[in-house]
């Protein structure tokens, strides 16, 4: 599964970055790498505004 950053409620605190095991999070703009990206979900659950979520294609 990967994952995205809503850009309206992110707040660039860092949290997710910090906890990417696989450093698939850009600093500055986040936004996730979905070619690093393994879906393990640490981002997710770093999040205090829930700003990262699954992607689900249209």
């Amino acid at each position: 599964m990967i994952y995205i950053i809503s850009e309206q409620d992110c707040v660039p605190c860092g949290l997710c970055a910090d906890v990417c095991p696989v450093n698939a999070i850009g600093m500055g703009i986040y936004k996730i790498d979905p070619e690093v990206c393994t879906g393990c979900g640490e981002c997710a659950d770093s999040c205090p505004l829930q700003a990262i979520r699954p992607y689900e294609p249209d």
